[in-house]
């Protein structure tokens, strides 16, 4: 099972258990995110068919790679739909976000990205860290939610998978690089 996998297993095996924690997913998701021990979040995951083992065995470097691919791919979907985002720095917060709340947070990240090639994720981030919990809302949602207006089928497709390999793929190489240095 990749990471993505074993956290849209857990996710969505807890979210079938407890219903009520879609309003609260993105703050549990955003925990996580910013916890470095998997075990301080675990007990918000059901026990049932491994949800929690799978989602303890995702790093908080790993949850913060398919935020930030997810945000990429979300930008890059609405584009293709011809939904209007904007990617303006003023605007992260998310007064700007007609259709999906974080779209303009995911226009910034996917612009900064290709603005600058060599610079890392983390000197990215580290100038507004602020979004990260709006980019954890947008993954929670376009995943997980319902009616909106990008689908985890539609995020999940190989061709846009395909499309977006090398940036992606930066994102992957990039997180994952913190642990070495």
């Amino acid at each position: 099972m990749t990471n993505l996998e074993k956290i849209d297993f857990a996710v969505l095996t807890t979210l079938g258990a407890h219903p009520d924690y879609s309003e609260i997913m993105t703050e549990i998701l955003t925990k996580k995110l910013l916890d470095k021990d998997p075990f301080v979040t675990a007990k918000y995951f059901s026990r049932a068919n491994d949800a929690r083992a799978h989602m303890m065995e995702v790093s908080d470097l790993d949850l913060l790679s398919e935020v930030i691919k997810n945000a990429v791919k979300t930008s890059f979907l609405l584009e293709q739909k011809g939904i209007a985002t904007t990617g303006d720095v003023n605007y992260l917060e998310g007064e700007k976000d007609s259709t999906l709340f974080g779209s303009t947070a995911c226009k910034w990240i996917s612009n900064e990205l290709e603005k600058y090639p060599k610079k890392s994720l983390d000197d990215i981030l580290e100038r507004h860290p602020e979004i990260l919990p709006i980019l954890v809302s947008v993954f929670e949602e376009t995943r997980y939610g319902t009616g909106s207006v990008i689908s985890k089928e539609e995020l999940d497709n190989p061709s846009l998978t395909h499309s977006l390999f090398s940036v992606l793929n930066r994102i992957e190489n990039d997180i994952h690089s913190y642990t070495e240095a």
